[in-house]
């Protein structure tokens, strides 16, 4: 004889079923144990023993901080109460967290090399015999006198317009002057971290006032 689902056992009609579930959750009832929310009991948060961690500035870092575990706990504990146990903690400290923190020491600038006018004053002595300054003083008849009458640095490479006058107590004298120290300019890009040197114009810059001769040679240069 075959067998089906309508042979394999009796039909029983169950009556108390429906009447326990009523209006409930039939597999609550049945089993019999605590329901269990659709989005469970477990949520992720932090310990507050281990949130913050205040440490000098490169300092080690402990675990202090890291812990963070499962807690089975009561709904209603949020995000919000965390960040306001937080300032809670902060605020007992004098002066709030940031007053514990060590600051670093400013360390002093250094030049970045020497001055353009070190550097056209070291040339030109070491070619020309006459003295060059970089302040006049009266008590010189024949001398070179340097000024930075501008600048500015693009890429790392600095640009220097630079005035250099010639003094002597002839006009022949001082134009002579203005053409050796010309001469000797040419010769600044041997030295290290000159560019270029590009002479912009030269003129008789004779001083009326003071009755002195002067020439006036104004030099475009790049360096770094």
């Amino acid at each position: 004889m075959a067998t089906g689902r309508e042979n394999l056992f009796d039909a029983v009609l169950v009556k108390d079923l429906m009447n326990k579930v009523k209006g409930k959750s039939s597999l609550a009832v049945l089993s019999g144990q605590t329901p269990i929310p659709f989005n469970g009991l477990k949520e992720f948060i932090f310990s507050m023993d281990n949130e913050i961690d205040i440490v000098a500035e490169n300092g080690k870092k402990s675990e202090v901080g890291r812990d963070a575990r499962n807690h089975t706990k009561t709904r209603g504990t949020n995000c919000r109460n965390i960040r306001r146990n937080s300032r809670d903690i902060c605020s007992t400290n004098k002066g709030g967290c940031g007053s514990n923190r060590r600051r670093r020491k400013q360390q002093p600038i250094k030049g970045g090399g020497k001055m353009i006018e070190e550097i056209v004053r070291e040339h030109l002595k070491t070619i020309l015999d006459v003295p060059v300054l970089m302040e006049e003083e009266n008590k010189e008849k024949k001398y070179i006198l340097l000024e930075k009458t501008g600048g500015s640095e693009v890429d790392h490479i600095k640009h220097a317009t630079l005035a250099v006058q010639s003094f002597s107590d002839t006009l022949y004298s001082t134009a002579k002057l203005n053409e050796e120290m010309k001469e000797a300019m040419k010769r600044i890009t041997e030295r290290d971290g000159v560019c270029r040197c590009e002479l912009n114009s030269d003129y008789n810059y004779t001083d009326t006032k003071r009755k002195k001769y002067r020439y006036q040679a104004v030099f475009n240069i790049a360096y770094y």
